[in-house]
């Protein structure tokens, strides 16, 4: 989760190869791919969300979108760039 909030890919890549669970959570209902697209991470976001992450975490109980549009504090094109992200996975299901 520490590689996502740091949008650092190779990290996160190596981790997975060594057997990490893309759908780990931590107390607060975050996923690796919630800390990313929180943090505007869109590379590492996108890289999550092509090995098979789901968009369906509930991070502080609310929908991704949500919440990431609620806390995050982006500035309004990276938050478009996140968003649009998420809700174009979420659409292909």
């Amino acid at each position: 989760m520490l590689a996502a909030m740091e949008g650092n890919t190779g990290i996160g890549k190596v981790l997975l190869a060594s057997g990490t669970k893309i759908e780990a959570t931590n107390d607060f209902g975050e996923t690796a791919l919630s800390l990313a697209a929180h943090s505007g991470h869109v590379k590492f976001a996108r890289w999550l969300l092509s090995v098979g992450a789901s968009t369906g975490c509930r991070p502080h109980g609310h929908d991704l979108a949500t919440w990431i549009e609620i806390s995050s504090g982006l500035a309004e094109e990276k938050l478009a760039e996140v968003l649009s992200l998420i809700v174009h996975k979420e659409q292909q299901h």
